[in-house]
C-alpha cells in the first residue's frame, strides 16, 4: 500500500458502496485492484468473501497471485512487529466471468438444473454448430427434392453460410441481449451501403435461414447435456434475476466484487453484476477511452453511464501514467479532447518528457516491413541493442512480412504468441478419448476420437456415434430452461435470441 500514489490510495481505501475507477492507460489499474483487495483483507474482510473478476484466466490468476504476495508481505511485517507466531496469510481466488458462473452453477446444483453438463470450448462449439448447420441443410435438401446443395446454404448476398458466421451472430445476440434480427443487422449489415428497405429484406432472409440452425444447435446441446461459455453467463444471470430467494442465497456468498477491464463488459455480464450490486459492493476498474471488443458485444456505454444507473455509486480517476513519456500522452490527450464523447481526464507522465511519436506512411506491407527493420538497424548503429526494440502487430499473420524482412536482413528475432498447448491437435485428440469416458453422450468427443482411425470421416463418424448412443436429436420442445434462449430462436421482444 505504501507504493500507491494519492489517486490510487483514495480509490483502494474507498468506504462507500460502489466505485468506478476510470483508469487511463498505464495508470496502474491492476495495482489499484490489488491494493483494494489487500486493504479489504487488512480491514478484516475474509478473503473468500472477495471475488476478483478479469477477462482472461491468465490475468485473473496474476492478480490473485500478486494479492497473495502483497498480503503475505503485510503479514510478515505484522508478525515481526508483534513478535507473535506467524500465521498463514489468506488466499484469494481470481476468476473470469465464465469460470465464476461455472463455479456458481456447480456450487448450487439445486438452483440450476443444468449443473450436470459437459462444457464446450470454442472449437467444440464450432463443431456442434457445424453439425446443426449440416442437419438443417440436409432437411432443406430433402424438402426441395435434392435441388438444394446441402453443403452450400447461402445467405441473402449469395455467400456460403458457414458455422463461424452463424456462431458469431448467435454469440453476439446472447451477450448483447438482442434479437436474432438485430444481431444479424449489427454483424453483417452495419457498414453496408444499402438503404433501410434493402437491409431489412436482407436481414429477414438471413434470419429465416439462420434461426433453424440456432434452434437445432440449442436442441443438440440439451439432448447431449452440453453447455457453451455463453450458456454459463446466461443461465446464472437470468437465474438470479428470475428468483429473489436464489439471488439472495447466491449473492450472499460474497461481500465485495472487484472487476478488472470494466469497459469490456457486455450487457449480459452487466446484468449478472446488477444482481450482485443489490447486496455486494462493486469495485470496477476500466478505461473509458478504450473499447476493442465491440465485435463480441462489449458496450463501452456501460462504463460511461455507470454512476447514472448504479445507485449509491461514485467515480474516481487515475491520471498519472507510468508507462509513456509526455509526448505520447499529449497525443493521446488531444485525441480524447477531439472525441464527441466526454472524457474528463488529462493523463500526465510520471517519466517526464521523451521522444515525439512519428507517423510513417508506406505504400504496402513490404515497404512497411522494410521501414521497420531499417529503423531497428539504425538504432543498433547508434549503440542500442536489438533487444531494445519491439515490433507490435495486431496479429501473428500481420507480422509475417516483418519476419520475412528480418530473415532477409539477418536480424535475429524472437516471436511471441502462437497456439496454446491445450488447443494443439494431438492434445485435443487425447482429451476427446477421456471425455467420452466421462460423458458417453459427448458426441463431439466421439466424432473427434473416431476420426483418428483410417477411413473414418465426419459423416461415417456421425453414423457410428448414432449407432453407439442410439440417440436422435429431439425436435421441438423448449430449449435450455432458466435463460434467454428459448425454443423460438428469434424472440424479437426482449431476450437474447428468444
Amino acid at each position: 500500500m505504501h507504493s500507491l500514489n494519492d489517486q490510487q490510495r483514495r480509490a483502494a481505501e474507498y468506504g462507500g458502496k460502489h466505485l468506478l475507477v476510470l483508469a487511463g492507460a498505464g495508470t496502474g489499474k491492476t495495482r489499484t485492484i490489488i491494493a483494494r483487495a489487500e486493504y479489504l483483507i487488512h480491514q478484516g474482510v475474509p478473503a473468500n468473501r472477495i471475488a476478483i473478476l478479469s477477462f482472461t484466466r491468465k490475468s485473473a490468476q496474476e492478480i490473485a497471485h500478486r494479492v497473495k504476495l502483497a498480503v503475505a508481505q503485510g503479514y510478515e511485517e505484522a508478525t515481526r512487529a508483534s513478535a507473535s507466531t506467524r500465521n498463514q496469510p489468506p488466499t484469494i481466488a481470481g476468476r473470469t466471468f465464465h469460470s465464476w458462473c461455472n463455479e456458481i452453477i456447480q456450487r448450487y446444483p439445486d438452483y440450476f438444473p443444468q449443473s450436470a453438463y459437459t462444457l464446450l470450448d470454442d472449437d467444440d462449439q464450432k463443431s456442434a454448430l457445424g453439425l446443426a448447420l449440416g442437419q438443417v441443410s440436409e432437411e432443406a435438401n430433402a424438402q426441395t427434392g435434392g435441388q438444394a446443395n446441402s453443403k452450400k446454404l447461402k445467405d441473402s448476398q449469395g455467400k456460403k453460410l458457414g458455422s463461424d458466421s452463424v456462431l458469431q451472430i448467435y454469440s453476439y445476440a446472447v451477450n448483447t441481449l438482442c434479437s436474432l434480427s438485430e444481431a444479424i443487422r449489427k454483424i453483417r449489415y452495419q457498414h453496408e451501403f444499402l438503404d433501410d428497405k434493402a437491409i431489412a429484406e436482407a436481414v429477414e432472409k438471413d434470419r429465416a435461414m439462420i434461426a433453424p440452425i440456432i434452434q437445432q444447435y440449442i436442441e443438440y446441446k440439451k439432448a447431449r447435456q452440453y453447455m457453451d461459455y455463453d450458456d454459463l453467463l446466461r443461465v446464472v444471470a437470468f437465474g438470479l434475476e428470475g428468483n429473489e430467494v436464489i439471488r439472495r442465497q447466491v449473492t450472499g456468498r460474497w461481500d465485495h466484487i472487484l472487476v478488472d477491464e470494466m469497459q469490456d463488459t457486455n450487457p449480459l455480464q452487466y446484468k449478472l453484476l446488477s444482481s450482485f450490486a443489490k447486496d455486494c459492493r462493486l469495485f470496477c476498474v476500466g478505461d473509458d477511452a478504450q473499447s476493442i471488443y465491440a465485435f463480441r458485444g462489449a458496450d463501452f456505454k456501460t462504463i460511461h453511464s455507470f454512476t447514472d444507473v448504479v445507485p449509491d455509486s461514485e467515480a474516481y480517476k487515475l491520471e498519472i501514467n507510468y508507462r509513456s513519456t509526455q509526448e505520447i500522452l499529449d497525443l493521446s490527450n488531444w485525441l480524447l479532447r477531439e472525441s464527441p464523447l466526454r472524457y474528463n481526464k488529462e493523463l500526465k507522465a510520471f517519466r517526464g518528457d521523451g521522444i515525439r511519436p512519428e507517423l510513417v506512411h508506406t505504400f504496402n506491407e513490404w515497404e512497411e516491413a522494410d521501414e521497420i527493420t531499417e529503423d531497428v538497424l539504425r538504432t543498433v548503429e547508434e549503440g542500442a541493442r536489438l533487444a531494445d526494440s519491439m515490433v507490435l502487430g495486431r496479429s501473428a499473420w500481420a507480422l509475417a512480412k516483418v519476419e520475412g524482412a528480418c530473415l532477409q536482413k539477418k536480424i535475429p528475432y524472437r516471436k511471441l504468441g502462437g497456439t496454446s498447448l491445450m488447443k494443439s491437435a494431438h492434445v485435443r485428440d487425447v482429451v476427446s478419448a477421456l471425455r467420452v469416458l466421462i460423458n458417453p453422450f459427448d458426441e463431439i468427443a466421439w466424432i473427434r476420437f473416431l476420426k483418428l482411425w483410417p477411413g473414418i470421416g465426419d459423416v461415417k463418424a456421425a453414423r457410428i456415434v448414432d449407432g453407439i448412443m442410439g440417440v436422435e436429436v429431439r425436435s421441438g420442445g423448449d430449449a435450455d430452461a432458466g435463460g434467454a434462449l428459448g425454443a423460438d430462436a428469434d424472440a424479437e421482444s426482449g431476450g437474447a435470441v428468444g
